[in-house]
């Protein structure tokens, strides 16, 4: 199956090399696939979208194509480059990119190479852009909480709440402590905005970061590109990597950030500032979003959450 899909690509987008071999690195969501193909002497990566995808994957895909053919050039960093590309309604989404080892070991120089790289990326486009503005086919996420996320995320916490396995950490206190954060999500969305909206990768975590064969970085995955607050992009490399166990240097990260930031743009931004928009996003997330990936978690998972959650209520 996977070689028929890779051939069927290659000769839609008339490329001029025959597949030797193969490796599947992502498949099986909804008709979404990543290769990485050896054709000739050379070697790229390979992303499908078949037509018979869900409508969310397919839009992802048609978001990260048009990023390739029409952002990626403009932006202070390095992506992989667009080598071909086809897409029909019949058919679905393929495009051929370059190919890049990933980072099997990170040092600190790495990260605090991302946080300043990510800082000239939303640097550049941080007072706004009319062309980015219009851009229709970039991700937009609502600025604030709707009402409808609020009584979900309320309703799945009071679900975790009800567990006889969880009662012990679902105390009193915690529990008005998370009713009281779920109501003040206004206020948590009013700091994330004293910023301004700007590009942002949004995937922002490790694995989506390459080196070509000169150790430059190379950044991946853009299906999730928008607009956004461009510390949330910060925050959530922050939030994965802990959440992997990996030890991120944040406030080497932070300080890398607000530097290379504070240098670019015409405005002042303190680091308080920085940390506050950084924390309430990460506060945002595990409010509104988390509840639904721990329903059937450790406890000791759960308990570290609702840590954090009375930690960065206390430090906002």
């Amino acid at each position: 199956m996977h070689t028929k899909i890779i051939s069927d690509c290659l000769h839609k987008m008339n490329y001029p090399f025959e597949l030797h071999e193969y490796e599947l690195l992502a498949g099986g969501i909804s008709g979404a696939h990543t290769y990485r193909v050896q054709l000739g002497a050379n070697t790229a990566v390979l992303k499908v979208t078949l037509a018979e995808s869900e409508d969310f994957i397919l839009l992802r895909a048609q978001r990260e194509r048009t990023f390739y053919q029409s952002l990626a050039k403009q932006l202070p960093l390095q992506t992989p480059q667009l080598l071909s590309s086809y897409t029909a309604p019949d058919f679905g989404y393929c495009f051929l990119l370059t190919a890049h080892q990933p980072i099997l070991t990170w040092e600190q120089k790495d990260f605090e190479n991302v946080a300043r790289q990510l800082a000239c990326l939303h640097a550049t486009f941080w007072k706004g852009d009319p062309e980015l503005t219009n851009g229709n086919w970039l991700k937009w996420t609502p600025a604030s909480a709707t009402q409808p996320e609020i009584e979900a995320a309320t309703s799945t916490w009071r679900t975790l709440q009800s567990q006889d396995r969880l009662k012990s950490i679902f105390t009193s206190e915690t529990n008005r402590l998370l009713s009281q954060q779920l109501a003040h999500l206004k206020t948590i969305d009013n700091l994330i905005q004293t910023v301004p909206l700007t590009l942002c990768h949004g995937d922002c975590h490790m694995g989506n970061f390459l080196k070509d064969a000169q150790g430059n970085l190379i950044w991946a995955d853009w299906q999730e590109v928008g607009l956004g607050y461009g510390p949330e992009d910060l925050s959530f490399f922050l939030q994965r990597g802990a959440h992997s166990g990996r030890a991120i240097p944040s406030e080497h990260m932070l300080k890398s950030y607000h530097q290379a930031l504070t240098t670019q743009i015409d405005t002042s931004l303190s680091l308080t500032n920085l940390e506050q928009v950084v924390h309430a996003s990460e506060l945002r997330t595990l409010l509104l979003q988390w509840p639904f990936y721990i329903q059937d978690a450790p406890i000791e998972q759960v308990r570290h959450i609702l840590e954090r959650i009375a930690l960065l209520a206390q430090y906002l």
